[in-house]
């Protein structure tokens, strides 16, 4: 029998959201710790790290079986259009749904 998708909340937008805070993050904290004169930069570099985990507790879990996914970083396989729960093989599209 063929599984038809589901529409659920797209949690690879998260995902790339919170990867997007979490690299940005890095040159505004360099740059704030050589230029000690403007501590707004690393207070922007420290903010944007803390969204990204922020986004990354609170929505990078499995819709399907509400269990929290690997937080690892994997330039192969996190900015690709589907990702595969390790704990319920449920399968994610970048575009909203989920197969089972």
């Amino acid at each position: 029998m063929i599984k038809l998708a589901k529409k659920v909340r797209n949690i690879i937008k998260y995902r790339t959201f919170a990867l997007i805070c979490v690299f940005s993050s890095i040159p505004f904290s360099i740059f704030g710790t050589i230029i000690n004169f403007t501590p707004i930069v690393s207070i922007i570099g420290f903010s944007l790290i803390v969204i990204g985990i922020a986004t990354i507790l609170i929505f990078w879990k499995c819709p399907s079986c509400n269990r929290r996914l690997p937080f690892r970083f994997d330039k192969d396989n996190d900015f690709t259009y589907t990702y595969v729960c390790p704990y319920c093989e449920t399968r994610f599209y970048d575009d909203g749904t989920m197969e089972q």
